[in-house]
């Protein structure tokens, strides 16, 4: 069965790309809000903050990318 949308087949060569702009997507909304913080002036909300987004980033936005990408290559 083959997919009208070229997005909707994981197997497909160019499968890859979406979920690589959803990353950098995350990654730059994570960067805005440690942006957004550090434009009120207090140092230690702002590193708490990055922390917290970089805490973020390693525990949920890359192992759902990496799951993503394993199952899209061995499926």
């Amino acid at each position: 069965m083959r997919y009208q949308d070229k997005w909707a087949d994981r197997r497909m060569a160019s499968g890859g790309l979406k979920p690589f702009i959803f990353l950098i997507m995350e990654i730059t909304a994570l960067v805005m809000a440690c942006w957004f913080v550090s434009l009120f002036g207090v140092l230690f909300i702002t590193v708490l903050v990055s922390l917290g987004a970089i805490y973020f980033f390693m525990s949920s936005a890359l192992p759902r990318y990496n799951k993503v990408i394993k199952r899209q290559k061995y499926s």
